[in-house]
């Protein structure tokens, strides 16, 4: 998606950089933009290419988790590496089209600035009038058409790095399984199970003003980025689960345009449990669709004899009402509420449940340890 995205705001760009140029430099910048964008597309089809067959091979490296997996997972690593450089050079490629960007910004304004001379000068020629409002319509039209393009761009980057780092866990969880394999033959019988918060935040904020048929007014654009906000379920040294939650998008004066992801990984039970305590607790992280950051509790309690759990999240930091689910059914290791819920239990002993969910206007993930 990033490669139509980038096209689309390259071709705005240049259509509205032409109002100010002449043929040749409109040539000039065309064969100049095509050259990036050709060099962006091949990039990130070969990173995208090059995360597929690490993902396969890391399926192989679970599969084999033996002392002789070691080596694997050291190339594997170095890859992986290689990979994350090709998406911080697309980093680049995303600020060329920020800098087309600001060159559809500034033909905007210069149609504008040309409609208001010709007001002030008193012009009676009704045609050049109509000619310069179409004009700066147009830009205005195409302008929007920009950012939107340029905020898909960048919601796909994220996306990319997010399948990056999550695919480092997984290397990391390999590591950590083979590390124990070799030092610790006889491991503690009964390590702690520890839940951990994890989460990135940023944001950067921009303002312009405009002229519309001579009425001034301001918009204001914040950019936001959230990645993996959410739990990290560990018992002892080994990961029960990993649930996080993703976003990115703009606030162009308080209306929002935004891009969720979320994933739930780990080691699913693949059953559920029949015998032993019945209640996990943890916690709820979630996102608004104006990318408020939501923090809560969640308590899951089974009925092990009608094979059935009952859900609540509560005292959410936002003021947020509570969520329940009772009576939920429980069918090999999993649980879920049509598209509103969706979970299972991790660990052998069914020590973890996290999952994810979409209510009340908000999304977000969940992770609970077995008291």
């Amino acid at each position: 998606m990033i490669m139509h995205t980038l096209a689309a705001l390259a071709a705005v760009s240049l259509i509205l950089a032409g109002c100010g140029h002449t043929d040749s430099d409109l040539k000039k910048e065309r064969d100049r933009a095509r050259g990036q964008l050709s060099t962006a597309e091949e990039s990130l089809a070969s990173a995208n290419a090059r995360i597929a067959a690490l993902q396969a091979e890391l399926e192989e490296a679970k599969a084999d988790a033996s002392p002789n997996a070691t080596a694997r997972i050291a190339e594997l690593t170095m890859a992986l590496d290689q990979a994350n450089s090709t998406a911080n050079r697309l980093q680049g490629e995303l600020d060329a089209a920020n800098a087309s960007l600001a060159e559809a910004e500034a033909a905007r304004d210069r149609a504008q600035a040309a409609l208001n001379a010709a007001l002030a000068d008193g012009t009676s020629d009704t045609a050049e009038l109509s000619r310069l409002r179409s004009e700066l319509a147009t830009a205005t039209s195409a302008l929007t058409a920009a950012r939107a393009a340029l905020a898909m761009a960048n919601a796909d980057k994220v996306n990319l790095q997010a399948t990056i780092d999550e695919l480092r866990g997984q290397v990391g969880d390999l590591q950590d399984q083979l590390a124990m394999m070799d030092s610790d033959p006889d491991p503690d019988p009964d390590p702690e199970m520890t839940l951990e918060t994890t989460g990135s935040f940023s944001t950067a904020s921009s303002s312009i003003t405009q002229i519309v048929n001579g009425v001034r007014s301001q918009v204001i654009e914040q950019s936001i980025q959230i990645g993996n906000w959410g739990y990290w379920g560990k018992k002892g040294d080994d990961t029960l689960f990993r649930a996080h939650l993703s976003a990115s998008g703009t606030l162009t004066n308080g209306v929002p345009r935004q891009s969720f992801s979320s994933s739930v990984t780990g080691s699913r039970a693949g059953s559920s449990p029949v015998a032993g305590s019945a209640v996990w607790t943890g916690g709820v992280r979630g996102v608004t669709a104006t990318f408020t950051r939501v923090t809560g509790e969640s308590r899951i309690e089974a009925d092990l004899g009608a094979a059935t759990l009952d859900v609540a999240f509560t005292a959410f930091d936002n003021g947020q009402a509570d969520m329940t689910w009772d009576g939920l059914s429980m069918a090999n290791g999993a649980f879920r509420d049509g598209t509103r819920l969706e979970g299972a239990f991790y660990g052998a002993e069914h020590e973890g449940i996290a999952g994810k969910f979409n209510r009340d206007g908000l999304r977000g993930v969940f992770g609970a340890l077995r008291e």
